[in-house]
């Protein structure tokens, strides 16, 4: 049998057909992803379609990657800085969570509130029922000397 023979044309023909073809493949696949963003839809409100606009041109027009929600937050962020009011702040999700989870009224650790007295030693303040603290004997009062 004999043994198949390319020609330097043949194999340079194969090669470049071959990275044409990854070359387009890989366009049209990094068009369908950029088209997969979602776009916000206008509005009545001339400022608020001024956002919109700008959003969507980054989401469209930006070439590097976009996590979109960062990019809002940072927004919110903006407007709630620039009002420059003590009183007003914005919590993500996360913050959310944290401060939710912080006003359920769960607790962690042996049941104990402390603070420092003048001396600068640890006094307890209060003792919480039913826990480690409680059941081991502790008092309000009580100055813990070594741990």
């Amino acid at each position: 049998m004999k043994k198949p023979t390319f020609k330097l044309y043949e194999v340079i023909i194969i090669v470049f057909v071959s990275c044409l073809s990854m070359s387009i493949a890989t366009g049209y696949v990094a068009q369908i992803n950029k088209q997969v963003i979602t776009k916000i839809e206008p509005t009545e409100d001339e400022n608020v379609n001024n956002f919109i606009e700008v959003y969507n041109s980054i989401l469209s027009n930006y070439f590097g990657d976009i996590d979109e929600d960062e990019l809002i937050e940072a927004a919110i962020n903006g407007m709630i800085t620039k009002i420059d009011d003590p009183y007003t702040t914005y919590l993500n999700k996360y913050s959310k969570e944290f401060l939710l989870d912080g006003l359920k009224g769960t607790y962690e650790g042996i049941g104990i509130e402390i603070t420092t007295n003048d001396d600068g030693k640890v006094l307890i303040t209060g003792v919480l029922n039913n826990t480690p603290a409680s059941k081991a004997g502790l008092l309000k009062d009580d100055v813990i000397i070594s741990i």
